[in-house]
């Protein structure tokens, strides 16, 4: 059994290693890739900012406080948002209005404070009454 010659193949040890000017050609190709993606990344933030400065001044019926994010989805979600809460509070005020002009008024605050009713207490509650401080 004799082996055959052109099968049997000897690597020197580090002949895998990539070359010392590949490496640093490589890193170079790395820290350009690494400094595009920053850049871009950047340019989608300015981006997100004026698509939601632009959505603001487009919806002067809705509070800017409610329009954040950092992102297009995420402006677009507290868009959503504030829309619905801006038809929930128009809802609530044009009910109000309509139960205003049918004659209805729902009292304020806790009404009018009546004084005690002396005629169904005992002589020694109301002498207990006008004793108290508070009565």
């Amino acid at each position: 059994m004799a082996e055959d010659a052109t099968t049997t193949t000897t690597t020197a040890p580090g002949a895998d290693r990539p070359a010392p000017s590949e490496v640093e050609q490589l890193r170079a190709q790395l820290e350009a890739l690494t400094t595009e993606r920053d850049q871009a990344r950047q340019a989608l933030t300015d981006a997100a900012a004026r698509y939601r400065a632009a959505v603001i001044a487009g919806s002067p019926e809705l509070p800017a406080a409610l329009i954040v994010g950092d992102t297009f989805d995420q402006v677009d979600a507290a868009l959503a948002v504030a829309r619905a809460t801006a038809e929930a509070i128009k809802a609530h005020q044009d009910a109000a209005v309509e139960a205003a002009r049918l004659g209805f008024r729902p009292p304020a605050g806790g009404g009018v404070r009546q004084p005690p009713d002396f005629s169904a207490m005992s002589p020694a509650e109301k002498i207990k009454y006008g004793l108290n401080p508070q009565g």
